[in-house]
């Protein structure tokens, strides 16, 4: 549930408030909890010395929990003179990510997803330094940066602040495996929201959580490194993070199989809620509760109703709709779903007639080859028996040229 819509439900009568009237004080603890599920870590604590109700407020358990758990502009201010960027409020289902339950096993952590991961948030420019590997390095100066990745990838720019939920060690099972097997191994969590980590992104968060609570994650104990999105194209290379020792953190580069090389889970817990409010919008306007009536594409609609976790997610929310709609959703949702679903039938089974095509024309010249076969048997079976008398014939003529040679030796006797 959204903070707006948590003000929307809230009903309570209570006396000395009117509105139009800035009387903050007397506004009910729901609404001002709400407000603050709107506002940033930062601006909460800024907020919470406005007075006393107000901090009561900030004090509760569903915002410290959080507040306390990820490393936000508030952390960074801390060791940095100068940050800018916005920080942008944490989604409204931030607990409920954190709360759930790691969706991959994590090398040497276990639990739920604030037992194994670390929430931060990464900021547009630090002291006068934009963020950018090079620009990390003058911050915090890494252990070894490899030139190729220096050359290449070194000055490009974060663009703007954003948060990022980053698990803290490797996935159990993705050392010592090829680029292309790792990639497969994080596919099966893009549904969740999980993709192979930026390059960026995740030394700016092992280097700003190293700062703050002097742990080093993906460290020299064991050797760990996890390998990332972005490519060195000189030597075709994914950019490698991790190895972070005393002397620092190595940004490197490696492709083969190497034992301390694995991956790390990335999870932008902003980009899968939005991705899921404009999914709402585009199935709400192809059952006309969209007042913005923008029609979607084939191509869209058949992404959103195939999707059971997005279909759940409607479903939650049917109490916004009159019962006639949810009558609608309900028998659109169904009908789409059967009108997809058999449409890949008949593609698969359309699929299928193409092989049994091929598959046909590969009998036939299979019975074509056997012909063949047969026919050169027959000769050859035809060769050996034109072979065999042949070779009779010599043994005869070879003989009776033995018998003559013989009778021409005893008539010179006798003579």
């Amino acid at each position: 549930m959204s903070a707006t819509s948590d003000i929307n439900k809230v009903s309570i009568k209570y006396e000395g408030f009117q509105p139009g009237k800035a009387d903050f004080a007397k506004l009910p603890y729901e609404i001002v909890l709400a407000i603050f599920k709107k506002l940033g870590p930062m601006d909460q604590v800024a907020a919470m010395i406005t007075c006393k109700s107000w901090k009561n407020v900030g004090e509760d358990k569903s915002l410290k929990s959080v507040r306390d758990f990820c490393l936000g502009k508030r952390e960074w201010k801390k060791h940095f003179k100068k940050v800018e960027g916005i920080e942008k409020p944490l989604p409204p289902n931030i607990n409920k990510i954190l709360s759930a339950p790691t969706p991959f096993k994590v090398e040497g952590y276990s639990g739920k997803v604030r037992d194994t991961h670390i929430l931060v948030w990464i900021p547009e420019v630090v002291d006068g330094v934009t963020i950018s590997l090079n620009g990390l390095n003058t911050l915090f100066k890494y252990g070894y940066y490899k030139d190729y990745v220096k050359n290449e990838l070194g000055g490009q720019k974060l663009g703007k602040a954003t948060w990022v939920l980053i698990s803290k060690n490797i996935l159990e099972g993705s050392r010592d495996k090829t680029y292309d097997e790792q990639k497969k191994i994080m596919s099966a969590y893009v549904s969740q929201g999980y993709s192979l980590p930026k390059a960026l992104e995740v030394t700016a968060a092992l280097l700003i959580h190293e700062k703050e609570t002097k742990k080093r994650l993906l460290n020299n104990d064991p050797w760990t490194y996890t390998r990332c999105q972005a490519w060195v194209t000189i030597n075709r290379e994914p950019v490698a993070i991790g190895g972070f020792a005393a002397g620092g953190l190595t940004v490197t580069s490696s492709r083969w199989a190497y034992q301390p090389h694995g991956v790390v889970g990335v999870r932008k817990i902003w980009q899968q809620l939005e991705k899921r409010i404009k999914q709402k919008e585009i199935f709400m306007s192809a059952i006309g509760n969209n007042p913005n009536k923008q029609k979607p594409t084939h191509q869209e609609l058949k992404e959103i109703v195939l999707s059971s976790d997005f279909l759940l997610e409607v479903a939650k929310d049917k109490d916004s709709l009159t019962a006639e709609q949810r009558q609608q959703l309900t028998i659109t949702m169904l009908w789409k779903k059967s009108e997809y679903l058999l449409q890949e039938v008949g593609d698969l089974k359309k699929e299928n007639e193409k092989k049994d095509r091929k598959i046909a024309v590969l009998e036939k010249g299979m019975v074509q080859a056997n012909l063949r076969y047969e026919r050169c048997l027959k000769l050859v079976n035809s060769f050996a028996g034109q072979q065999a008398e042949l070779e009779k014939r010599i043994k005869k003529l070879d003989s009776g040229e033995r018998a003559r040679k013989k009778q021409k030796t005893c008539n010179n006797n006798n003579n």
